[in-house]
């Protein structure tokens, strides 16, 4: 009978200790992806160097796509909430960056959160936000100086939300695009609501529109 106990008791103890570390865990790649957040809203396109670029790619685990020089490089990062999906406990989630050098200066900043839906006819490309950061304006023909819009059928309850900014964009509206709420990467559950990820960004949609 007191064997019995003790095999319970630490049974109990055991599926504790895992919930807290596996807690833990989720919250520092949460912190993590904040702070990432933070240092890339400090590097400016045209004006950042591959050294730069590539030390904050190491500081984050990322890594180099292809070959990597001062002249041409690609240099990726991706914090998930991997200790929650594999467990099953929530959706898969990524924030993934993406940093592009040519001759020595960073020219694109492209970053997002991205969820995997439960089923593929949800919504195929996935749930989430992407933002793209660029010196060039022009860069094509058309092209605003700034771009906010949403994905879905909707459009009260966006799929996606896309954001572009550019080197004619001003100080409010870059400071909107990467104001990115990443709360989600330490929360069980489905994928996170875009506009709740980008609440600023929804508002300045919402503006436009007139939801």
């Amino acid at each position: 009978m007191k064997l019995a106990v003790w095999v319970v008791a630490i049974a109990v103890v055991a599926t504790v200790v895992a919930g807290a570390a596996t807690d833990l865990l989720g919250h520092y790649q949460r912190s993590k992806a904040d702070h990432l957040l933070r240092d890339l809203y400090q590097i400016k396109a045209d004006s950042t160097t591959y050294q730069t670029a590539r030390d904050l790619a190491v500081r984050y685990g990322g890594y180099s796509v292809g070959v990597c020089t001062k002249d041409n490089c690609r240099l990726d990062i991706v914090l998930s909430n991997s200790v929650y999906s594999r467990l099953r406990l929530a959706r898969p989630k990524e924030f993934r960056v993406t940093l592009f050098v040519k001759d020595d200066r960073v020219k694109r900043i492209s970053f997002g959160l991205l969820c995997s839906p439960l089923h593929v006819d949800q919504y195929p490309l996935g749930v989430g936000v992407s933002v793209t950061d660029e010196s060039c304006y022009p860069c094509y023909e058309g092209q605003k100086p700034f771009l906010a819009k949403q994905n879905g059928v909707d459009a009260n309850h966006p799929m996606q939300i896309i954001v572009e900014v550019t080197g004619n964009s001003n100080l409010d509206q870059r400071r909107a695009a990467y104001a990115l709420d990443l709360g989600c990467l330490s929360e069980l559950g489905d994928c996170p609501a875009p506009d709740k990820v980008a609440p600023v960004i929804w508002q300045e949609i919402a503006k436009q529109t007139g939801y």
